[in-house]
């Protein structure tokens, strides 16, 4: 295994799975991404395993697919998709410059890009959660141009109404991509992301 990213309290891992079998259509020895947590309190236990719960009956081709939880001992991880490719970012701007004016060719990537991720974000409200941290470095692209939404430590629920407000104000994600309600630490709803 080796370490692919480093998360806050995670570590993005990238190994061989032989036992996923959560799903018939798996194949044993698929390459999977595993997030691990290490000595955690058991605050940050209970945010990770709802992580895991609340997403892992999530299914679609523009969010990364949650496979298997493990808590045990030090070490606590699960499995999810692999994603081999690039950040949102490199693919879309390519080889140019961040000054130099997109072409044609470009802008009809960052569309469809667009596209894609508007399509798993609608798949995710559509649970009933709501991502908050939605940033060119939580969206890769695979080698085939498919965009994946990733990393949904900061997701919640919804309330019936589409609405989550914070109990005491505590305001989360990054803050050059909140929107003005997050940052505020008001109610957020769908339209939030």
């Amino acid at each position: 295994m080796t370490a692919a990213a480093i998360n806050n309290n995670c570590r993005y891992w990238r190994r061989i799975d032989e036992k996923i079998q959560s799903d018939p259509k798996e194949k044993l020895g698929e390459i999977v991404a595993l997030k691990t947590m290490q000595g955690a309190d058991s605050k940050m236990l209970a945010l990770f395993k709802k992580e895991f719960r609340g997403l892992s009956d999530v299914v679609h081709p523009n969010l990364a697919k949650l496979y298997k939880l493990a808590i045990g001992g030090q070490l606590q991880y699960f499995t999810m998709d692999y994603v081999q490719g690039t950040d949102f970012l490199t693919f879309v701007r390519g080889d140019i410059q961040r000054e130099e004016p997109l072409g044609e060719t470009r802008l009809l990537r960052l569309r469809e890009s667009f596209r894609q991720l508007a399509e798993g974000i609608a798949a995710l409200h559509s649970s009933g959660k709501v991502h908050r941290d939605i940033k060119p470095s939580n969206v890769l692209v695979t080698t085939e141009g498919r965009v994946v939404l990733v990393d949904f430590g900061l997701a919640i629920d919804l309330n019936r109404d589409g609405i989550y407000q914070t109990v005491d104000g505590h305001v989360v994600g990054t803050p050059a991509y909140m929107s003005p309600e997050q940052a505020a630490g008001n109610q957020v709803t769908s339209a939030s992301d």
